[in-house]
């Protein structure tokens, strides 16, 4: 903080802090040389292409189900299971 003081927080909350598209995944180490601090990190959750906490989020802004799949999945095409042969 500012002050000086310190806080601890889960690395979910440090990525929604900088936002899900500049840190991917919560898999990522943090370094410090002097004033400036290195994250290196690899990987973009489970590599099915949905992020949980950031689908979490769009469902806390009141986005439906399909709105989310959409935002994730821009090119599936959802149908009823009864439309399956």
């Amino acid at each position: 903080f500012e002050d000086g003081t310190d806080q601890k927080i889960r690395g979910n909350q440090f990525r929604q802090h900088l936002g899900f598209d500049w840190i991917k995944s919560t898999m990522f180490g943090m370094s410090q040389r002097g004033s400036v601090y290195h994250l290196k990190g690899q990987g973009y959750g489970h590599g099915v292409g949905l992020c949980q906490w950031g689908s979490r989020e769009l469902a806390k802004q009141g986005k439906s189900y399909a709105a989310i799949l959409r935002n994730y999945y821009p090119r599936a095409k959802l149908e009823s299971a009864r439309a399956l042969p």
